[in-house]
């Protein structure tokens, strides 16, 4: 038989490459009549696993004499059968036996403590044969045939995952997919409670020397291969993690995430809950552009995820400075619509924000505000003007209230403030809480050195005067003035009164020009 007269042929010749043939066991030779059989799946398992059982009880009489010769000879005859054209066709049957000769070899190698230099050689042409399975099959290639537990856990196919330290060209990748494959069948038939997950498999491998383009091209022609193990969120972006490390010169642009993310078949919401950590590391490392991030919080906002959303601006609040936190906004507000969202988001971060901020802090974000005015989109400056509020409500009532040595502000720094709201366009709002504390804290409570009511009330109609047309004409005093911000403004006995004379009167009264708000301030 040709196939007989081949496989003595092989045999002759690994004999004569591994040692002179007289220091191989008799017994070990006999393993060349497995290879002459042509049987696969269980029953050709089933004769190797026999083969083995026996030899172990053999080499109990052989007292070690030519244990290590014999083990040499079995790697290099089972290396030798991958190459041979006679058995192509039977390999795709045959893989979970050549594991479990990988497998049991192993245990021989330990039991002696002596390395054997063909055993990589051995696993190498091994995975080159299950890559070229899996490639020409289109993925089909290569399957278990069997499905026992223990032999599964005996066999540990996960380890040969580490072979896989650089993957550097299409062909490794194959060879790669394919023990994945198996991997993956291997844990679902051991039930793992931690079943195997992709993130796992790619971890072992420590250089990626192909695109992440190519890795999904590949993946997505073999996807039917994993209908049962998808490539999932996690594990790509810890793919983006490897490859577009915070170090290279740009991110991942949002163009390929959103073509990797349909090829992939991958949820949105599903992957920036993952991406989120990844995100906050290279802000970090100050690794993003605004255009950048202002991409990533409109691709965000499509996905009506309030909560999500919001985790990434404090993500990237938490990561670096305020001066650069605040200039995103304001570089937002320049190059997309400020929304509800965003200013919901925005409100408890500026909140924390301004518990760490000091004084010249503060000054400058209001400069930085300052000379972005004019580029701020027009229908995004009222939203702008209110998300400020929440800063100068944070900022003011903090210094104010809770540390000791802070004055309320002083007239020139309030008008400057003020002047900044109103060039936004400040929308006024009764009802808000924050706006209320910015009008009082701006227009009403101000740092003042003089004990004279008469002189205060005096500044304050001449401040009233000035916001006439911007705040007193359009917005009735009553909904907004407090009776408690008056309380440096009125006497508080008749004799205080007395003191009043008639140039003094007759001076508030041309001094409120009948502003609605000095009118109500004065009854």
């Amino acid at each position: 038989m040709a196939y007989g007269q081949s496989m003595t042929s092989l045999v002759g010749s690994v004999l004569s490459y591994v040692t002179p043939e007289k220091e191989v066991s008799d017994h070990a030779k006999t393993v060349q009549n497995i290879f002459n059989n042509y049987t696969a799946g269980q029953e050709f398992f089933d004769l190797v696993y026999a083969w083995f059982e026996n030899y172990d009880q053999h080499i109990q009489y052989l007292r070690n004499k030519s244990f290590y010769t014999d083990v040499k000879f079995i790697i290099q005859l089972a290396a030798e059968s991958l190459k041979t054209s006679e058995d192509l066709h039977l390999f795709p049957q045959r893989v979970d036996t050549y594991l479990y000769m990988f497998h049991r070899i192993n245990e021989y190698i330990a039991s002696q403590g002596r390395p054997i230099d063909q055993m990589n050689e051995f696993r190498k042409i091994l995975l080159e044969r299950l890559g070229s399975e899996f490639k020409s099959s289109e993925g089909a290639n290569p399957n278990f045939c069997i499905k026992e537990r223990e032999m599964m856990k005996k066999i540990d196919v996960k380890q040969h995952l580490s072979a896989f330290t650089d993957i550097n060209c299409i062909q490794t990748l194959m060879n790669f997919f394919a023990m994945c494959k198996l991997a993956f069948q291997s844990s679902q038939i051991v039930e793992e409670t931690n079943c195997l997950q992709w993130k796992d498999a790619l971890t072992t491998t420590k250089q990626w020397k192909i695109s992440l383009q190519d890795f999904v091209s590949q993946y997505t022609q073999y996807k039917e291969s994993f209908t049962q193990f998808p490539f999932d969120a996690s594990a790509f972006v810890y793919l983006i993690r490897v490859m577009y490390p915070s170090k290279s010169k740009h991110p991942i642009s949002f163009e390929i995430f959103r073509d990797t993310l349909t090829k992939l078949k991958l949820d949105y919401q599903a992957f920036f809950s993952e991406y989120c950590v990844l995100f906050g590391e290279n802000v970090k490392q100050t690794f993003y552009e605004y255009d950048y991030i202002d991409t990533l919080l409109v691709v965000l906002r499509s996905l009506n995820n309030d909560d999500l959303f919001g985790t990434y601006l404090q993500t990237y609040a938490l990561n670096t400075n305020f001066n650069k936190f605040w200039g995103l906004v304001l570089h937002f507000s320049q190059n997309h619509d400020l929304s509800d969202q965003m200013q919901h988001a925005l409100a408890p971060i500026l909140k924390a924000q301004a518990e760490k901020m000091s004084l010249p802090m503060f000054n400058d974000c209001c400069q930085m505000t300052k000379n972005t005015v004019q580029k701020i989109r027009p229908q995004n400056r009222a939203r702008t003007a209110r998300v400020l509020q929440i800063l100068f409500y944070a900022f003011l009532h903090k210094k104010i209230y809770f540390e000791q040595n802070f004055h309320p502000l002083d007239e020139g720094l309030a008008k400057e403030l003020l002047s900044l709201l109103l060039e936004l366009s400040w929308p006024l709002d009764a009802q808000n809480p924050f706006c209320l504390f910015v009008i009082e804290h701006l227009i009403f409570t101000l740092y003042d050195h003089t004990k004279d009511k008469f002189q205060k009330l005096k500044r304050l109609f001449q401040r009233l005067n000035q916001l006439n047309e911007k705040i007193c004409t359009n917005n009735k005093p009553v909904k907004f003035i407090q009776d408690c911000w008056l309380n440096d403004y009125v006497c508080d006995t008749p004799c205080d009164w007395l003191k009043l004379n008639r140039d003094d009167y007759q001076n508030l009264c041309e001094i409120h020009q009948n502003n609605g708000w000095s009118l109500y301030v004065w009854s």
